[in-house]
């Protein structure tokens, strides 16, 4: 693991690539050989947690940012 690479951890915020909050980091989903992260879990609102890809990660350090906007987010399925 690089140390120059923050982990991503739960309860870390979720921001969309204009710096809106979204949501916080609920769970990691990681490949069960390698242990690379695939996707996380982002919980939005009460009941609502979206999962988003490893792709749309733009950046990793005291928040996760996307590279999604807000309204593409709500979007994802």
């Amino acid at each position: 693991m690089l140390l120059s690479t923050p982990p991503v951890r739960t309860s870390v915020p979720v921001v969309d690539i204009d710096g809106h909050k979204i949501g916080k980091v609920k769970q990691l989903h990681k490949n069960p050989e390698t242990g690379e992260l695939e996707s996380i879990s982002v919980s939005c609102g009460l009941m609502s947690t979206k999962i988003v890809s490893k792709s749309e990660i733009w950046g990793v350090g005291e928040k996760i940012i996307l590279k999604v906007t807000k309204e593409e987010f709500d979007n994802l399925e």
